[in-house]
């Protein structure tokens, strides 16, 4: 084993860097340690990712002062997006009083009033394979079910192949965790109530003198003759507003990479 994280180590591949690193973080901690930190100077963002989370989790002491050290960066400005999760989420985990103490320091530097300020960590970094997998596979967002991506999904919402050239991170990120903030033209859920007491909600797709044609969330096609109207009214996005209670920051990371991937 120790010849085989030895090779690991050596070898060309990040990936395989990094599982030796996992390897020798588990069986040799106080040896990982060196190794780590020359990950950490030295090594691409996937080998820093690596680096900062398994310090997060290391026995040894000596992971408090290498992430004390970053979490100082970080407070400073000079730490990269991309590995600024990994940061927190490790020092997270750690028991150091001074490791929470800088904690929140940087949430209590969180802007007030920006509706992605809990979440900034997450634009930058992500793997856009992971996110495809989500978008196209994860039950409890059903991402897919709504959306369209270069044909396949559902009308409910926006067409988003193409999105990643027209809309920044700052953008897809506050659609995923604030969808009411800013709904896409032609994308608001219609409420309406009915003379026979009835409520009926959905997307507005078509509408002329006569009738309404809505899209429910179940992305079911609802015809509504106008004289049957007794209210309209504007509600929130169709979107759910609580994905992010489906999605770890992780998964959030990544989705927002594959979306902005989309060109």
């Amino acid at each position: 084993m120790s010849k085989a994280i030895s090779v690991a180590l050596a070898d060309v591949q990040p990936k395989v860097r990094n599982a030796g690193l996992r390897v020798l973080a588990k069986r040799q901690p106080s040896a990982a340690v060196a190794k780590l930190r020359t990950a950490l100077i030295m090594g691409n963002v996937i080998e820093q990712q690596t680096a900062l989370a398994l310090l997060g989790d290391l026995p040894d002491p000596a992971g408090d002062k290498i992430l004390s050290l970053w979490l100082d960066r970080l407070i400073a400005g000079r730490i990269a997006g991309e590995v600024q999760l990994e940061l927190l989420e490790a020092s997270g985990r750690r028991r150091s009083a001074d490791i929470q103490k800088k904690l929140a320091k940087w949430e209590a530097s969180r802007k007030k009033g920006d509706p992605i300020a809990g979440y900034r960590e997450t634009l930058l970094g992500g793997d856009a394979a992971a996110g495809r997998e989500i978008f196209l596979n994860k039950t409890e967002t059903a991402c897919l079910r709504c959306h369209k991506v270069q044909g396949r999904g559902g009308e409910v919402g926006p067409d988003l192949t193409g999105i990643g050239a027209k809309q920044t991170r700052e953008y897809l990120l506050e659609s995923i965790v604030d969808p009411s903030r800013q709904i896409a033209k032609g994308y608001g859920t219609v409420v309406l109530a009915l003379r026979n007491g009835t409520i009926v909600s959905g997307v507005l797709k078509e509408e002329n003198a006569k009738e309404i044609r809505l899209i429910t969330p179940e992305a079911q096609s609802i015809v509504v003759p106008k004289d049957e109207i007794e209210d309209r009214q504007t509600g929130k996005s169709a979107m759910p507003d609580d994905l992010t209670k489906h999605l770890t920051k992780s998964e959030l990371r990544n989705l927002v990479e594959f979306l902005a991937g989309l060109k």
